[in-house]
């Protein structure tokens, strides 16, 4: 004698998708507007520092990376000036 038995979803509910779903799109809204927020400032710092650097007349920045320090001694030797 064969008995049918069914066959359940194997543990997948629409309500746990749902959830996911619902959780998965809180995130996104409130992540895109929390980088507004974080790329503002970050736009207001750069601006700042900016209108700093041109108010110097001249670049004061102590550079301490390798690679751009050595960049730099090398566009001296090659006759450009600094500020370009």
């Amino acid at each position: 004698m064969v008995t049918e038995t069914r066959r359940g979803r194997r543990g997948a509910s629409t309500l746990g998708c749902l959830v996911a779903v619902l959780l998965f799109m809180a995130v996104l809204y409130y992540g895109v507007d929390l980088g507004r927020v974080y790329w503002s400032y970050y736009r207001l710092i750069v601006e700042m520092e900016q209108a700093a650097h041109d108010r110097q007349g001249a670049d004061h920045n102590q550079e301490v990376f390798p690679p751009i320090v050595d960049l730099r001694g090398l566009l001296t030797r090659c006759g450009a000036s600094p500020s370009t």
